[in-house]
């Protein structure tokens, strides 16, 4: 993952968070099920990284001058204030919905929403 994101150890984070909670849901077996808890814990985990890891790769190119928006795009917008934007993983990286997802997001909640949702297994 390029560096230009900062959010490298943020996502350290949120994956330690979210294989405490696999490993304590898995309780005292959960040795014997390693692999179950890393099945999940990417399944979880993977969307989130890899859509953070094009988002380092477009700041990449936007500090080395390539194009990243139409100019008719760049500089439009300020944003003041996230309370009222819905975090939206899909959105433009340039948006203010995108930083929402990028910077106020609960990984451990986002596993067990995962989890109970899903019915995973460990």
């Amino acid at each position: 993952m390029q560096p230009n994101a900062a959010q490298g150890y943020s996502l350290i984070v949120e994956d330690i968070g979210v294989l405490e909670l696999l490993i304590d849901r898995a309780g005292s077996q959960a040795s014997k099920k390693i692999s179950n808890i890393v099945r999940v814990w990417e399944a979880i985990r993977k969307p989130r990284v890899e859509r953070i890891k094009e988002y380092a790769k477009w700041n990449t190119a936007m500090y080395v001058g390539a194009p990243v928006a139409p100019k008719s795009q760049i500089g439009k917008s300020v944003v003041k204030d996230l309370n009222h934007v819905k975090p939206n993983m899909h959105a433009s990286f340039h948006s203010s919905a995108f930083v929402k997802w990028t910077l106020d997001y609960d990984a451990v909640e986002e596993a067990q929403n995962y989890l109970d949702g899903n019915k995973a297994r460990l």
